[in-house]
This record gives C-alpha cells, sequence and structure tokens, in this order.
C-alpha cells in the first residue's frame, strides 16, 4: 500500500513544475495574526514541495518537512536552495 501511494505522488509532483504558492490560510494568519506564531520550529507533515515549509523559513522558522515522495521533497530541497 504505501509504495503504490509513494509511487502515486511521485507521479504527481513530477508531472506539476510549477511553483506552488503557500496556503491561503498560512498566508493571511501572517498577514493579520502573526503575533499568534513566535518564531521557532516548525514541522510541515505532508509538505510536498515545500511551498509552506519555504514560507516559514523565509520568515525566521527552523522548518523540517517530511513527505512520503522522494521526488516532491527533492523538488522542496531545490526550491529551498533558490531561495536562501
Amino acid at each position: 500500500m504505501a509504495l503504490d501511494d509513494r509511487a502515486r505522488w511521485d507521479e504527481k509532483h513530477a508531472a506539476e513544475h510549477a511553483t506552488q504558492k503557500p496556503s491561503s490560510f498560512l498566508k493571511a494568519i501572517f498577514e493579520t495574526e502573526s503575533w499568534l506564531l513566535p518564531k521557532g520550529r516548525a514541522l510541515d507533515i505532508a509538505t510536498g514541495k515545500g511551498r509552506n515549509a519555504i514560507f516559514l523559513a523565509e520568515r525566521g522558522f527552523q522548518v523540517v518537512g517530511i513527505d512520503i515522495s522522494p521526488v516532491a521533497l527533492e523538488m522542496a530541497r531545490r526550491a529551498s536552495q533558490e531561495n536562501p
């Protein structure tokens, strides 16, 4: 089952090359209620290509992203290096 899921997500992420924006919910928190999230460590579960992890890192968080798809994690790694 897990290998089937991994293959499905690898295929999905490999087919989509566009950079994704962070979730509108996360952006809204920082636009209106950023004081609710003091800087620190963050865990991004099912990070995909890292859109939310990168957004948080740009705002001073130390982020760890995990995902079932090695393809997505590699894309996230590359994207994070392009936006140090």
